[in-house]
């Protein structure tokens, strides 16, 4: 909070700078958030990030050949594919009467920009695990939808109730993964249960790993464990490859995730801006925060996710 404040105060050179303003914004959001620091960021343009997604040829796959035979030759098949960037914002306003209630303007403006800036983040970890645009066509759409339906496992066959989390099915879930995952990210209450299996089979929850932003995480065969608000514990599933809801259940799940620049990233078309606006009225001082971005999966059977879990 004193650094916002410090940010919006007019600086020793007089001038309010914008920059400033951002940056602390932005460190708002990414204030004890390692599951946004990590994930890549791209800077974007255009209208969406294009991705042409390959299928390599089955008739030619390489193959060990004499001295004097010919190379095989193979021929991929190309799928463009768009992501297309959408907005995301938060407004808020000051009323006149909070700002003559006691507190200075730049103290009401700084706790206002610090809820709302989480309120940001929130709806930004939701929309990049369970974004859906056939839902809401304003939003981009999430891991849960970007991943194949063969990369998506349940706990228990085809049990509606879920089932129990094994160590054996956490292991079958990373192994589903093309890439190399280096992110687990689930509730609080799976983390626990984690830890709980661990501890049962006479084995122990990794050391604890530092992630960029410099936070040290859990971690399981070497993946750091990342904990999510947006991973409910009351879940609904159908008991083969669907979460019918996110409310009304008693289940979660664990999401898998090869986060790098070639596989699983964030595209930025806008980074994230705070601007003060005009209200058109003396009652109240509005801001803004907005960002352009998607969630952008080049390679979609890098990652999985495993549902169902008690």
């Amino acid at each position: 909070m004193p650094d916002i404040r410090k940010a919006l105060t007019v600086t020793s050179a007089g001038v309010l700078t914008q920059p400033e303003i951002d940056k602390e914004v932005v460190d708002m959001i990414e204030y004890k958030n390692p599951l946004r620091q990590n994930l890549p960021r791209r800077p974007g343009s255009g209208l969406a990030w294009i991705v042409n997604r390959r299928t390599p040829s089955a008739a030619t796959p390489p193959a060990f050949i004499d001295d004097l035979d010919d190379v095989p030759m193979g021929e991929g098949a190309y799928t463009q594919v768009s992501f297309t960037y959408k907005t995301l914002g938060a407004g808020g306003k000051v009323s006149r009467r909070l700002q003559a209630a006691g507190k200075t303007y730049i103290d009401i403006l700084a706790e206002e920009i610090e809820d709302r800036a989480d309120e940001w983040r929130r709806a930004e970890e939701k929309a990049v695990l369970w974004g859906d645009t056939s839902v809401n066509a304003k939003e981009f759409d999430g891991l849960y939808r970007l991943t194949p339906t063969q990369n998506l496992m349940g706990t228990v066959g085809t049990t509606t109730g879920g089932g129990p989390l094994t160590l054996a099915l956490l292991d079958e879930a990373i192994d589903l993964c093309d890439g190399k995952p280096n992110m687990l990210v689930m509730s609080s209450r799976t983390l626990r249960r984690v830890k709980a299996i661990l501890i049962a089979n006479q084995r122990f929850i990794g050391p604890g790993i530092e992630v960029q932003g410099g936070m040290v995480l859990p971690s399981y065969n070497e993946i750091p464990i990342y904990v999510s608000d947006q991973i409910m514990d009351t879940m609904t599933w159908n008991g083969q490859t669907k979460v019918i809801g996110l409310t009304g259940g008693t289940l979660s799940a664990i999401f898998v995730v090869t986060a790098d620049a070639r596989s699983t990233f964030i595209g930025e078309l806008t980074p994230i801006t705070f601007k003060q606006v005009d209200s058109g009225t003396v009652q109240y001082d509005k801001f803004e925060i907005v960002g352009d971005e998607t969630l952008v999966v080049r390679r979609p059977t890098d990652n999985s996710i495993l549902a169902g879990i008690w």
